[in-house]
């Protein structure tokens, strides 16, 4: 669906949520005054446990305005996942450190455990200081296989008072300020297979930052040959430093890039948000939102906490029914849909043991 939030007052979020257990999927968000989204926490659980996914945030706060905080999505919770979506056109006007993507805490909780995964962020160049995402608060966020450009300040920021930050196979280009950056009261955070290339050199920062027991390995700072980065192809050229040179991250989740090709596709993990070679998986057309269902394969399906995620037993048996409720999403060589089915666990099937069961 489309929210457009062109006629809402001065102030005005498009959407905000104050709870938990909330999905945002398929859906396209924009002409927000201040924020595309804003995800407020009051107590330990209200702003956690959320999802947005596959969502376009785009042409928020359009309008000079005289306050702060212009964000494509601003998390103040804990344990909450953005995926693949994109957000562009984010203008901040007034020099508040906004960002494409946010994290800062809420009222009195912490923003702990956030996921930022499989996104497109380029806030665009109109404006003062928007970053691509920023990390401000909480500890144990992982951001990974982003492609984060043509942001006006920093590519991704780790900021203000956080912990263990991981920041593994994003692609980092065009940015005003330093690519990925890590000030001195954050503590921990790793920064390993990154490209971070023809970033702002502003106050001598480029790459890293001056944070206790920052580790940085596996990055690519020079020329990483991209295809066309000029008109958005930020894929890798054969000759490219960033093939077959990047840490194995399996242990860590890593085990697809952002067009859902599985790593590595060679001896050895590439650097940056896509891998060489591979098939990249077209967007299914199988089935629709709310199509009805049935499990075809003899052996039943698996259901799965994400696309290509956590298993969640038992299986569902061949026969069963349930609905569509989101999707396609690309994963491991696969298209996955979100199925709440009649009975048993509800979650992610992957489209080859399913058929459409119209009017059932």
């Amino acid at each position: 669906f489309i929210l457009d939030a062109i006629n809402a007052p001065a102030l005005s979020e498009v959407v905000k949520i104050q709870s938990d257990h909330v999905r945002i999927q398929n859906s396209e968000l924009k002409n927000g005054p201040s924020t595309g989204i804003l995800v407020s926490s009051q107590t330990s659980v209200e702003g956690s446990f959320n999802e947005f996914i596959n969502l376009k945030v785009h042409s928020i706060g359009l309008l000079v305005q005289p306050f702060c905080c212009i964000n494509g999505i601003y998390i103040n919770g804990q344990n909450n996942l953005v995926e693949r979506s994109e957000f562009y056109n984010i203008q901040d006007h007034r020099g508040d450190s906004s960002a494409a993507i946010n994290i800062y805490n809420g009222w009195t909780f912490a923003a702990h455990n956030n996921i930022i995964r499989f996104n497109i962020t380029r806030a665009g160049q109109i404006g003062t200081d928007t970053r691509g995402i920023s990390v401000a608060a909480g500890n144990n966020t992982i951001v990974h296989n982003n492609l984060v450009y043509d942001n006006k300040d920093r590519g991704i920021d780790v900021n203000s008072t956080t912990d263990g930050t991981k920041v593994y196979n994003n692609t980092i280009y065009g940015n005003g300020g330093a690519g990925v950056w890590c000030g001195s009261t954050n503590t921990n955070a790793v920064f390993r297979n990154n490209i971070s290339y023809n970033n702002g050199f502003t106050n001598n920062e480029t790459f890293g930052g001056p944070c206790p027991g920052l580790v940085t390995s596996h990055n690519l700072l020079t020329n990483p040959l991209f295809v066309d980065s000029a008109n958005g192809d930020f894929h890798l050229r054969t000759g490219s430093l960033a093939i077959d040179t990047g840490a194995n991250l399996s242990a860590e989740g890593i085990i697809q890039d952002l067009d859902g090709v599985v790593r590595p596709q060679g001896c050895c993990y590439d650097i940056g948000a896509f891998e060489f070679g591979g098939t990249i998986i077209p967007p299914s057309t199988k089935f629709s939102i709310g199509n009805r269902v049935r499990v075809s394969d003899p052996a039943g399906v698996n259901v799965r906490s994400t696309p290509d995620g956590t298993i969640l037993s038992p299986p569902q048996a061949t026969g069963a029914l349930g609905t569509i409720i989101g999707g396609p999403t690309s994963a491991n060589g696969f298209n996955w849909w979100n199925i709440n089915y009649d009975t048993g666990a509800d979650g992610w099937s992957v489209e080859d043991y399913l058929t459409n069961q119209a009017g059932c």
